[in-house]
């Protein structure tokens, strides 16, 4: 059954009484209106005349997931979160993670942290005991697991069970693509791309890369990390910020599986199915060509589309990423010896698929948020679990719970590499294949925030105070240690330390950052043929392009990303160097195949001419322009091998009439924030796009072709 087919179908039907056998209802409670999860499946209107089979059986199948995991009877405690969440603290017996443990025979027994932490309150997005709006503390008692109450209405809301399950669950690693390897660079954010950028792509899987695989990337995957390579490593800590930007569209089932993520990862091995490794498993001598699979542990902040926040996950694989031994917590099984195991001891500050306080771009410091994590190694009884404490906005209150199952070194001597940092999933619908070129992806999904790197504090995603250690209790970085910074698909995303970290007193944590950098979208470069894929038409020849992306969200509508920004070199000659791009929620079009090229100097018609424009149509007299007819917008610029502005691409955009605009010059200024430092650079105000571009038209002017002036309108 489709998704589309559930959604038309089921919109808001659901689950009647289990005694009628008639399991068609429509929801209209939420969670923080319900007192048992049953309520939440049962308040109900009957609509059995108008279901169809398929919704009996999805309704079924609703159903037996949610009476799979725990029934009123199992839940001794319950409170609603300050975000909103509804918390059941259910019987150590009963949670679904210990009745999966028992169904493969796996110990339940129950563990005791590392240490000790020290006294904290926390806060108020933490499960702390402070009283709800209904007086219960936010806590969970002693002996009880907490889990985040699921509703009948939010898996309908998704799209049906599998793409619920999906969203909760998105896959880390995709079947490889034919893509460029990329080097990785170190230092603030470079002018040039790595020297492998335009080499002969390769074609994964691929004989020896096993073997090489680190700094070569997934198919659909993109990476911003910090990374130690240091052996014996027993823990590591990171604060990381806590972003949630629209993925695509408001469509419901829009980008299934594609997420932003901010995290750490402690890992020791590099073999991975994804790239066609039969990795070494328990009790395997690793070899060449069969290396020793790669064993994690991952926590963080991940944003799947699915909400206005953010939630924390957890996350581990002891398999290569491979289809068992690989799991979320809170999930399903993990398979393979792999288990998860949440602390059943307060304070438990979070519990899996929590939601976060998300950071407003350009807020004040007390509207930004950051979560703290640490991963220790412990053995205990023999076993090793790698436990996983946080908090947010500084407040380490409690131990969230631990991973076993490990073989190798990360049940012996500990972890190999240690990184912290940003990764998106741009899991496009339809674009995944068997054979070359596998997939491509549009490289559209936000990293962090969606902001540039350069843009700093309160606009772009960070990460501060990273390090791993030797010991489990480290608390200060160890002298000596060395990282590097490595990223994969430039210049999509890329990184600086530029930017200042804000004071003490400003930062979430009230407490100065040791070390930082910033990650996040980085702008649309003219880079030989860049942003080719996205484009609906073949334009521009063999100029420089920089395009911003029309995207399909649902292969009937189109998502188009307009053109806001443009910089250019303050060198001599006032090369274009790149352009920014909008959200691709801010405009939609449905005829992508109508977007055309317009030539600067064709005076075939009145919006696009040299010097002698007439009317409304002359909106920078005395210079070069292009411009874009009404309901267009700029979504691409080209340039000749002289620098100079050869053409627009102009695309058709839902709601634009291109009445209500005015002019941005470009200077040498700094914008706030600064998307492209370094460069001059016009912009249009918030909430307008570019609908012309004027360059210069003779020397006095400046270099003659060079970008002069943005027309931006309002939709």
């Amino acid at each position: 059954m489709s998704k589309q087919g559930i959604g038309e179908r089921m919109i808001r039907v659901a689950i009647s009484t289990a005694l009628s056998g008639v399991l068609a209802a429509a929801l209209t409670s939420t969670a923080c209106s319900v007192s048992s999860p049953e309520e939440a499946n049962t308040q109900t209107t009957k609509l059995a005349l108008s279901s169809t089979n398929a919704d009996v059986q999805e309704a079924a199948r609703v159903r037996t997931f949610l009476e799979g995991r725990y029934t009123s009877k199992d839940v001794r405690h319950s409170f609603i979160t300050a975000l909103g969440q509804t918390i059941d603290c259910v019987e150590y017996s009963a949670a679904p993670e210990i009745k999966q443990l028992r169904a493969q025979g796996q110990d339940t027994t129950v563990a005791k942290p590392p240490y000790e932490l020290p006294k904290h309150h926390g806060s108020v997005y933490e499960n702390n005991g402070d009283p709800d709006q209904n007086g219960a503390p936010r806590s969970c008692p002693e002996g009880t697991i907490g889990e985040v109450r699921v509703t009948a209405d939010e898996i309908i809301k998704r799209g049906g069970l599998a793409s619920f399950i999906a969203a909760r669950e998105p896959k880390r690693q995709r079947t490889p693509q034919t893509e460029t390897p990329t080097a990785d660079p170190s230092g603030a954010v470079p002018s040039q791309p790595p020297s492998a950028v335009g080499a002969a792509p390769a074609v994964f899987p691929q004989g020896g890369v096993c073997t090489t695989a680190f700094g070569l990337d997934y198919a659909g995957y993109s990476h911003v990390q910090e990374t130690w390579n240091t052996p014996g490593l027993v823990s590591g800590t990171a604060s990381l910020s806590i972003w949630a930007p629209a993925l695509g569209t408001t469509d419901a089932t829009h980008f299934d599986g594609s997420h932003d993520v901010a995290q750490i990862w402690m890992y020791s091995g590099i073999g991975s199915m994804s790239f066609g490794c039969t990795c070494a498993g328990p009790g395997v001598t690793p070899t060449a060509s069969n290396p020793a699979c790669a064993q994690t542990v991952e926590a963080g902040t991940i944003n799947t589309g699915t909400a206005t926040t953010a939630q924390v996950f957890m996350f581990a694989t002891n398999s290569g990423y491979g289809p068992t031994g690989t799991c979320y917590a809170g999930g399903n099984p993990c398979g393979n010896g792999l288990a998860w195991h949440t602390n059943p001891s307060p304070p438990v500050p979070l519990y899996p698929y929590e939601n976060l306080p998300t950071s407003i771009l350009g807020g004040s410091a007390a509207q930004q948020h950051e979560l703290q994590l640490s991963v220790v190694k412990q053995v205990s009884g023999g076993v090793t679990q790698w436990w996983i404490q946080g908090g947010v906005d500084a407040s380490f209150v409690g131990w969230l719970g631990y991973f076993d199952g490990y073989s190798g070194d990360m049940a012996t001597t500990g972890g190999s590499i240690f990184q912290a940092g940003g990764e998106v999933g741009d899991i496009t619908p339809g674009s995944s294949s068997t054979t070359p070129p596998y997939y491509v992806p549009t490289w559209t999904v936000p990293m962090g925030s969606g902001q540039a790197a350069t843009t700093g504090f309160t606009h772009a995603a960070y990460v501060h105070d990273a390090y791993p250690c030797t010991s489990s209790s480290c608390l200060i970085p160890p002298a000596g240690q060395t990282a590097s910074m490595n990223y994969t698909n430039w210049p999509n995303y890329q990184y600086s330390s530029i930017p200042a970290a804000p004071s003490a007193t400003n930062a979430p944590s009230q407490t100065a950052w040791s070390s930082w950098f910033y990650y996040g979208n980085a702008p649309r470069t003219f880079l030989g043929n860049y942003g080719s894929s996205w484009a609906p038409i073949t334009w521009g020849g063999s100029n420089n392009k920089a395009e911003c992306a029309v995207v399909s969200p649902n292969n009937t509508s189109y998502d188009v990303e307009p053109m806001i920004g443009v910089s250019e070199s303050p060198s001599a000659n006032h090369n274009a160097h790149s352009v920014l791009c909008g959200p691709h929620t801010m405009l939609r079009t449905t005829t992508p195949s109508s977007c055309h090229e317009v030539p600067f100097g064709a005076p075939s018609n009145n919006n696009n001419c040299w010097t002698n424009c007439f009317g409304a149509n002359d909106w920078d007299s005395g210079y070069y322009k292009g411009t874009c007819g009404a309901g267009e917008v700029v979504s691409g610029v080209s340039e000749n091998s002289s620098g100079q502005i050869a053409s627009l691409l102009c695309c058709p955009a839902a709601g634009v009439a291109g009445t209500s605009c005015n002019d941005q010059y470009i200077y040498n200024t700094s914008p706030s924030p600064d998307w492209d430092s370094g460069y001059d650079k016009a912009q249009c105000p918030a909430g307008q796009y570019i609908l012309g571009v004027s360059a210069n038209s003779v020397a006095s002017q400046g270099p003659v072709g060079a970008a002069h002036a943005l027309r931006c309108c309002t939709p």
